[in-house]
């Protein structure tokens, strides 16, 4: 079991990362400071590596699964209706 949510924190976090990293980006503005690329780029390792960690605490295999599916979906909503 703890294989499978190590995994599934993995292969969703990433995604999820890597749309909350686009988030941040909208919400520093659409400038051209180098810093601020700097900053969305190395947001998402940290990021990652907490999805995996969160991803133990789910009780059983259908809610590690349904919760990181819903963070994915809610994070591309936002990032698409921001845009």
């Amino acid at each position: 079991m703890l294989l499978h949510h190590g995994l599934v924190g993995a292969v969703l976090g990433l995604p999820l990362a890597l749309l909350l990293s686009g988030c941040l980006n909208l919400m520093l503005g659409l400038g051209q400071d180098p810093a601020q690329y700097q900053l969305v780029m190395w947001s998402v390792p940290p990021v990652w590596v907490a999805v995996i960690s969160l991803s133990f605490l789910a009780p059983d295999r259908k809610s590690c699964w349904l919760w990181l599916l819903l963070a994915n979906a809610a994070a591309a909503l936002v990032l698409y209706a921001t845009r």
